[in-house]
């Protein structure tokens, strides 16, 4: 577990399916990478893969609770997400992070990512890290520049445009 000023952040497990649920059925969440919000069934596929990845390697997705109320605020951490972007992509930590719209705009997304970056560095060692981007969503991007990330390619991505972006091993 993690704790930032405003945040608590601990891995996903089976019991956060209904708050990702939630957060993926949000149109204007859901439809940045399939065109139309993920279905349930394919939410909590995903939600699964996530927990396991946990037991796999040591790190993934973190839930993010807001440290004042305990409501769920999002997710985000580092994981491998297997895009077949080839190795120069899939063999390194990817980045991802989705909030709850309530929660946009608070740089919520940047104190956790900040933490989690500083946590994976304390217990793995200082790796590059990759993620991708819709090109459009321009708070992602914001955040990912924040954070240190270059954009370094663009790729199609399940039908759409993606923005690559790296952040290199000795990022503080």
């Amino acid at each position: 577990m993690i704790e930032t000023e405003r945040l608590i952040l601990r891995p996903l497990t089976v019991d956060d399916f209904e708050n990702v649920h939630l957060l993926w059925a949000q149109t204007e969440i859901g439809a940045l990478w399939r065109g139309a919000p993920l279905s349930r069934e394919e939410r909590e596929k995903r939600r699964a893969v996530q927990v396991s990845l946990w037991e796999d390697q040591g790190y993934g997705m973190f839930a993010w609770i807001d440290r004042s109320n305990r409501a769920f605020v999002g997710e985000g951490g580092l994981s491998h997400f297997q895009r077949d972007f080839g190795p120069e992509f899939d063999d390194s930590p990817e980045a991802a992070w989705a909030l709850m719209p309530e929660y946009q705009g608070r740089r919520f997304a940047y104190e956790a990512m900040r933490a989690v970056h500083d946590w994976y560095r304390e217990n793995f060692g200082a790796q590059r890290t990759v993620c991708i981007i819709d090109p459009g969503n321009l708070p992602s991007i914001r955040l990912a520049q924040r954070l240190s990330y270059r954009a370094i390619d663009e790729r199609d991505y399940r039908d759409a445009q993606v923005t690559v972006f790296e952040r290199a091993a000795d990022t503080e």
